[in-house]
C-alpha cells in the first residue's frame, strides 16, 4: 500500500480545502521515502493522521465498540470553525487516495467520506473508487464492510506509530503486554480466527437434533453469552485502568510540584526548627560553661603562665634549697654522733676494754689527735653553709612545685582548649541563628502542608482503587479462562454424544482444528518476530550484540532479554534505549506482517537523546518502509535532522498557524540535492 494523495476540506484546524501529495519522488541512484510534516504544537499534525484512520475505517478509527451517537458529535466537532463567529460551515470531507495490491493487481484506489450537519441530525456519505470506477453502491454499510475486508483496522494499526502508542511499549507492563498481544493477533488474523470459534459454539449450541444433549447446548449458550459480557467487561477495566494510571501519574506530578514549593517556601528549616531551637538551647548552655571555665582559669593559675622563665627559676631554686636543707640535716646528725664519740673515747670505760692499761698522758695525746682527725673527716660541706631564701616547708614546697608544672603545662593547654572549642561553638551558634532567622514558622507553611496531605490522601485513594481494577481484571481474565475451559469441556462433550450428527461433529472438530491452527500460527510468527526484534534494536541501537536472544511468551506476551547468554530485565534499558526497543518491536511486526504498508510515525524523537535521536535518522527512518511519513515540531525535526535526512526525503510540508484566521496553511517544497557525498546517500545507493 502506498499513500498518493490525502485531501482535507474544512477538517479540523484546516479551512477550506488543503491537499498534501504523499507519494515518494525518486531520484534516479535511489528512493527518497520520507514525507516532513512539521510544524508547531497543535497546527494539525495529529488532525492529519486522524483524518487518514478516519476515512479509511470511520467510526472504527475511534474504537471498537463506540456508539453511534458518540461517533456523530465526534464528526460534527471535526468541522471548521470560523473564530469570529460568522457564518459557519455545515459539511466536511476527507479524500485518501491509495495504491493497493489486490489478487495480484495493482489498484489505485480513491476514498471519500462526507458529512454535513442538517438540523440535529449527520449525513453520511462513503464513496469508494478503483481506478476510477465506482465500488460498492450498495449503501453505506456495504462499503465500510469492504473497506474493512481490503484494508483490516488491526494492520493499519501497525503503520501508525504514535508517541502514546510508542511510550506504552516501552514500558515493561501489563498494558504494553495487552497491546503486543492485541497487535499481533490483528497481525496473524486470529481475531478473525476467534470470531470464527465464537460462531461455531452458537452453531452448535443452536443444534436441536439430539434431547441427550440439549442441556449441554443450553449450557455452552450461557456459556457463550458470559464469555461475550466477561470480554466487554474486560475492555471497560482495561480503559478504566488506563484512566486510573494517567490519574496516578498527574496526582504524583501535583505532589512533586506542591514538594518543590513548600521547598522553596522553606518547609525543610520549618520541619527542622524544633531541632534548631533545641540545638541553640544547648550551644548556648555549653558556651555558658566554657566561659565559666576560662574566667576560672584567668582567676587561677593561667596569669602564672605568662612568665614561664620567673617560675622556671623558682621551680629550680625550691629544688635547690631542698637540697641544701637535706645537707644540713645530714651535717647536723654527723656533729651529733661525733659528740657522742668524743665523749665515750673519754669515759674509763672506753680505756678498760684495752689488755695493756694506757697512762693518761697517752690517753690525752690519743683523744687529742682522734680528735683533730674527727673534725676533719666532719668538716661541713659548702652547700650546708648557703642560706635559705625561701624557706619553704616540704609540704608547701610539693604544692608549690605542682602549682608551677601546672602553670607551665596543664593550663596554658587547658586555656587553648576551651578558648578554640568557646569559639567553635559560638559560630555553630551564629549559624543555628541565622538558619532560625530564615526558617518560617510552621503556621506560615501549614497551608501547603494540609494541601500536600490531601494530594497524598487522593493518591492514596487512586492507588487503592487502580489495585481494586487490576485484581478485578485478573478476576475476569481467570473466570473468562475457566468459562473457556467450561466450553472446551462441553464441546468435547457434545462431540462424544453427537458423532452421528456430522454438522455437530464436524463443528467441534473444527474447533480443535482452529485452537491447533491459532497455537501453531502463533508460536511459528513469535519465534520469527524475536528473530527480526533482536537484528531491529540492534541496528537501531548501534551496539553490535547488544542483545542476542528475546523470548516473548505466547501466552502473556511478556518479553525476555538475554545478553551474553544471560536473562537481564527491561529495566535496566534506559529510557532512551526503551524508546528503540518499541520502534524495533514496531519495525519487526511490520516485516513478520509480510505486508508493504507506509509507516506514519508522529512525534517520533520527543524522548530521545541525542545519541538515539542519530540511531534513529541513520537506522530507522530512511529504511523502515518505501514510504515514511514523519511528523514532528520544528523543534524535534529541526534543520540539523533534516539536513541529514535531505538524501532520502522526497518533499516536505510545513504547517503554519493563522491565529487571527484561525485555520492552518499548508507550505509545500522540494529539496534540492546535496552536491556533498554522505553516508546516507552511499546506504541508499547500495539498496
Amino acid at each position: 500500500m502506498i499513500l498518493r494523495k490525502v485531501k482535507l476540506t474544512n477538517f479540523g484546524i484546516y479551512n477550506g480545502e488543503q491537499e498534501f501529495d504523499l507519494l515518494p519522488l525518486p531520484t534516479a541512484q535511489f528512493n527518497r521515502p520520507i514525507i516532513f510534516v512539521r510544524g508547531k504544537n497543535g497546527v494539525g499534525k495529529s488532525t492529519l493522521v486522524t483524518a487518514i484512520r478516519l476515512c479509511l475505517h470511520g467510526a472504527l478509527a475511534l474504537d471498537q465498540r463506540v456508539a453511534q451517537q458518540e461517533f456523530d458529535d465526534f464528526l460534527l466537532r471535526q468541522i471548521h470553525r470560523y473564530p469570529d463567529g460568522g457564518d459557519q460551515p455545515t459539511a466536511a470531507s476527507v479524500e485518501v487516495q491509495f495504491d493497493y495490491v489486490n489478487l495480484g493487481k495493482k489498484v489505485t484506489y480513491r476514498v471519500v467520506r462526507a458529512w454535513n450537519r442538517q438540523g440535529n441530525r449527520v449525513v453520511k456519505q462513503l464513496s469508494i473508487w478503483g481506478n476510477d470506477e465506482p465500488l460498492s453502491d450498495g449503501g453505506i454499510e456495504q462499503s465500510e464492510t469492504w473497506l474493512r475486508e481490503l484494508v483490516p483496522p488491526g494492520i493499519l494499526n501497525l503503520f501508525f506509530f504514535d508517541g502514546e502508542k510508542i511510550q506504552t511499549l516501552a514500558e515493561d507492563s501489563d498494558h504494553s503486554h495487552l497491546l503486543l498481544a492485541e497487535t499481533v493477533r490483528n497481525l496473524l488474523g486470529l481475531d478473525t480466527v476467534e470470531q470464527l470459534g465464537k460462531d461455531l459454539d452458537l452453531y452448535i449450541a443452536r443444534q436441536r437434533t439430539h434431547s441427550q444433549v440439549l442441556h449441554l447446548q443450553e449450557e455452552l449458550e450461557m456459556l457463550l453469552v458470559e464469555t461475550t459480557a466477561l470480554e466487554a467487561q474486560l475492555v471497560d477495566s482495561g480503559q478504566r485502568q488506563l484512566e486510573l494510571e494517567a490519574k496516578v501519574g498527574a496526582s504524583q506530578a501535583l505532589i512533586a510540584a506542591q514538594e518543590r514549593r513548600i521547598s522553596a517556601e522553606g518547609g525543610k528549616f520549618a520541619s527542622e526548627r524544633e531541632e534548631r531551637l533545641a540545638q541553640r538551647q544547648t550551644l548556648e548552655a555549653e558556651i555558658e560553661a566554657l566561659r565559666r571555665q576560662v574566667g576560672e582559669l584567668c582567676s587561677g593559675l593561667l596569669p602564672f603562665a605568662i612568665a614561664p622563665k620567673m617560675l622556671q627559676a623558682v621551680s629550680n631554686r625550691l629544688e635547690r634549697e631542698y637540697e641544701i636543707t637535706q645537707e644540713q640535716i645530714a651535717q647536723q646528725a654527723l656533729e651529733r654522733r661525733l659528740g657522742q664519740l668524743a665523749v665515750r673515747l673519754r669515759s674509763p670505760e672506753f680505756w678498760s676494754t684495752f689488755e695493756e692499761k694506757v697512762d693518761a698522758q697517752l690517753q690525752a695525746t690519743l683523744l687529742t689527735q682522734i680528735t683533730a682527725e674527727l673534725q676533719t673527716a666532719t668538716e661541713p660541706m659548702a652547700a650546708a653553709t648557703e642560706p635559705l631564701l625561701l624557706q619553704v616547708a616540704d609540704k608547701e614546697r610539693s604544692t608549690l612545685q605542682s602549682w608551677i608544672g601546672q602553670a607551665l603545662d596543664q593550663t596554658p593547654q587547658r586555656f587553648s582548649e576551651a578558648i578554640s572549642l568557646l569559639n567553635e561553638r559560638e559560630t555553630q551558634l551564629a549559624e543555628v541563628k541565622a538558619a532560625l532567622a530564615r526558617t518560617p514558622t510552621v503556621e506560615s507553611i501549614q497551608p501547603l502542608l494540609t494541601q500536600l496531605h490531601q494530594l497524598h490522601h487522593q493518591l492514596g485513594g487512586l492507588e487503592h482503587e487502580h489495585k481494586r481494577v487490576r485484581d478485578e481484571q485478573q478476576r475476569l481474565a481467570y473466570r473468562k479462562d475457566q468459562v473457556s475451559m467450561q466450553r472446551q469441556r462441553i464441546r468435547d462433550q457434545i462431540d462424544a454424544h453427537e458423532k452421528e450428527t456430522s454438522r455437530i461433529f464436524l463443528a467441534s472438530r473444527t474447533q480443535k482444528v482452529l485452537e491447533a491452527y491459532q497455537a501453531r500460527v502463533t508460536a511459528r510468527k513469535i519465534t520469527h518476530l524475536e528473530t527480526l526484534l533482536v537484528n531491529r534494536f540492534n541496528q537501531i541501537c548501534r551496539k553490535k550484540n547488544f542483545l542476542d536472544r528475546v523470548q516473548i511468551d505466547p501466552q502473556t506476551f511478556q518479553t525476555t532479554l538475554f545478553r551474553l547468554g544471560k536473562e537481564f530485565s527491561r529495566k535496566q534499558l534506559s529510557a532512551g534505549e526503551n524508546q528503540l526497543f518499541a520502534m524495533a518491536t514496531l519495525w519487526a511486526l511490520r516485516e513478520v506482517s509480510g505486508r508493504p504498508m507506509p509507516v506514519i510515525v508522529d512525534t517520533p524523537l520527543s524522548r530521545l537523546d541525542s545519541e538515539h535521536r542519530a540511531s534513529m535518522m541513520q537506522e530507522f527512518f530512511p529504511f523502515v518502509s518505501q514510504q515514511t511519513l514523519i511528523l514532528g515540531t520544528d523543534i524535534e525535526l529541526d534543520d540539523e535532522l533534516y539536513r541529514y535526512l535531505q538524501p532520502a526525503i522526497s518533499h516536505t510540508y510545513e504547517l503554519r498557524f493563522d491565529a487571527v484566521q484561525g485555520t492552518t496553511s499548508v507550505e509545500h517544497t522540494i529539496p534540492q540535492p546535496d552536491p556533498r557525498p554522505s553516508i546516507l546517500i552511499e546506504q541508499l545507493t547500495l539498496l
